[in-house]
């Protein structure tokens, strides 16, 4: 019997820092409206507003779906206006990176994103999650399990590390 999938959000202080950039352009926004200072810089505020909106219906509504077949990320508000997700199936991956960010003075620093790298086509990336190392637990098992069927269908030697 198979595991049940698992869906994430993106992390709540993603979601937050979202909803606070959008509230404070759409009031700069509303100041320099009121103010009548249509110049350049109004535009230039309208411009990131709608750009921090955007981010904000990403931030809130994404989903990544984790299962046996493979990972799917959608948008429950780009869905309404029928923009579809996008699904990648486990046997099209043929490397999973980990990304650490830099830390000053060396020293090992946390994953903080996984580079899903398939066959042909884009890579997938996986970051701001939720219980994200739920999901780089699920990645990574899967991903093991992946390579032992590889191992088992072609005859010699094989690496099930995933590296």
């Amino acid at each position: 019997m198979s595991a049940p999938g698992r869906t994430f959000r993106r992390s709540l202080a993603i979601r937050i820092f979202s909803l606070l950039t959008t509230l404070f352009l759409t009031g700069a926004v509303a100041v320099r409206l009121a103010a009548g200072d249509l110049g350049i810089g109004f535009w230039v505020i309208v411009a990131l507003a709608i750009l921090s909106l955007i981010g904000f219906v990403g931030a809130w509504g994404d989903r990544v779906r984790l299962d046996d077949e493979g990972v799917e990320v959608r948008n429950v508000f780009w869905s309404l206006l029928r923009l579809s997700g996008r699904r990648l199936a486990w046997r099209d991956v043929i490397a999973v990176r980990e990304h650490r960010r830099l830390r000053p003075g060396g020293g090992e620093a946390p994953v903080t994103a996984l580079f899903l790298v398939p066959r042909s086509g884009r890579r997938l990336v996986l970051d701001s999650l939720e219980d994200f190392d739920a999901a780089r637990a699920m990645v990574a098992r899967r991903r093991v399990a992946e390579l032992e069927v590889i191992a088992a269908a072609t005859p010699g030697d094989h690496d099930t590390t995933g590296s």
